[in-house]
């Protein structure tokens, strides 16, 4: 029997969605239906398409009552003629849809010659996926949604070839994605009319840069859940991405801030620096005290103190393993949060670029300038000063490094890190150092 799903296009100018229906026929034949049925996205579900009712509000609820008959009308239609009616096209489901009568004779045909996925507009359906998306990735699904349109399109130029609907992503286009990221901004150097072409929705050219191994693995990941998702929606029966080879990430050696160092940040006297910076000063130093990812800090509200502990349940894990990380908080850790007591969040974390540059900046002020090794994009060991290459990452690995240093035990620093227990995130940290390796080697006087 045939069976229909409902998703939202994005809003028009007055705020509604359009509501598509993709009625699947069989494993072959899918069509994707507009409604002409426009809602409000905030009385929709989109993971089930149910439409939601407000407790309160007549007005609203009878216009939902009304637009949800409607919609159980045409899925009726629809799924009674695709059921006696199996070779029908889209555009005779399309006049049904909206009401009008459809007088097709099927006597001549015999079987089904071609399979419909090839009218699914692939970015229409990466629209629908990110919206649908419950992860906690959905920053860099959009990211990699973005670079892999630009692949597409530099390609469809390029060979003159039309990639828009499903059934032309093909294993041969994504084996090109890889050495496409590598070389990106070389390429679109060498092809400054094509460059000109391929932007997405006003994005800066400019700012595109060549992908370190480890950036192209995370969009082929990306790419991975998306196809399993068309595969999921049967969409496709098998993702195109099966055969292609990932890419190895490269980790250097962690660097992080010493105590001497985080101290220094601490009591550093910032009152001739504009007030923003001494906020990001005190958020920073928190960040090394309590080690979060970036993206549980900027959620952080008081709920999450209990007594003299920090309680929180990672985003980047929930979905695996719903543990609670507890940290007792340190003394320097409890006065900062006093200091914020009366915010809506339990501190002002701006975003990550802006956090990202304002902790280099008070590495800089405070003469934080040693050389430490990284990776460049070909994921070569470089030499770079701490104060060029900090992150939030680094108070993460500021907070793992320190404790690792004190009691060399994975497990005990996990359960406050929000790692896995036995992670191989750690397996970096044991040759980091080599004030610890001397002190062993004393110990054989």
């Amino acid at each position: 029997m045939s069976t229909i799903k409902r998703y939202l296009l994005k809003p028009n100018k007055i705020g509604k969605s359009e509501i598509i229906l993709r009625l699947s026929v069989n494993a072959n034949v899918k069509h994707r239906l507009k409604s002409g049925l426009f809602i409000d996205p905030k009385f929709f579900d989109v993971s089930s398409g149910a439409i939601k009712r407000p407790r309160i509000n007549n007005t609203i609820i009878l216009e939902l009552t009304k637009l949800e008959k409607q919609l159980n009308e045409i899925e009726n239609r629809l799924i009674l003629h695709s059921t006696t009616h199996p070779l029908a096209t889209k555009q005779e489901l399309q006049q049904l849809v909206f009401g009008n009568d459809v007088i097709t004779d099927f006597t001549d045909f015999t079987d089904i010659t071609t399979t419909q996925n090839q009218t699914f507009d692939i970015w229409q359906l990466y629209d629908e996926f990110i919206a649908t998306y419950k992860g906690t990735q959905k920053f860099n699904h959009i990211s990699a949604k973005i670079a892999f349109y630009r692949y597409c399109n530099f390609i469809s130029l390029l060979k003159r070839l039309r990639i828009k609907y499903v059934t032309d992503i093909t294993t041969d286009l994504l084996k090109g994605f890889a050495p496409y990221l590598e070389s990106e901004k070389t390429l679109l150097k060498r092809y400054p009319k094509i460059a000109s072409k391929i932007t997405y929705k006003g994005y800066n050219i400019n700012l595109i840069t060549d992908k370190s191994n480890n950036t192209i693995r995370q969009y082929q990941t990306a790419l991975t859940t998306f196809f399993n998702w068309l595969v999921k929606n049967d969409v496709i029966t098998k993702s195109p991405l099966e055969k292609v080879e990932k890419v190895a990430q490269n980790f250097a050696t962690p660097f992080y801030l010493t105590i001497d160092e985080r101290n220094l940040i601490a009591d550093k006297d910032l009152s001739k620096f504009p007030t923003s910076l001494q906020v990001a000063r005190d958020v920073f130093i928190f960040h090394c005290f309590v080690g979060c990812r970036y993206s549980d800090l900027k959620r952080l509200t008081a709920d999450n103190i209990k007594g003299n502990f920090l309680e929180y349940i990672p985003i980047k894990t929930r979905h695996k393993r719903a543990n609670v990380v507890r940290v007792p908080l340190h003394p320097k850790a409890i006065e900062i949060v006093s200091k914020y007591a009366n915010k809506h969040r339990l501190l002002p974390v701006k975003s990550f670029p802006i956090y990202n540059d304002q902790i280099r900046k008070i590495l800089t002020i405070c003469g934080i300038t040693r050389n430490v090794i990284t990776l460049d994009t070909k994921g070569n060991e470089i030499n770079v000063p701490i104060n060029e290459a900090a992150t939030t990452h680094t108070a993460r690995k500021t907070f793992i490094g320190n404790l690792y240093k004190k009691v060399a035990d994975p497990n005990l620093i996990a359960s406050m890190s929000g790692h896995t227990e036995n992670s191989t995130a750690f397996a970096r940290y044991r040759v980091i150092d080599d004030e610890m390796k001397e002190n062993l080697i004393s110990m054989l006087d």
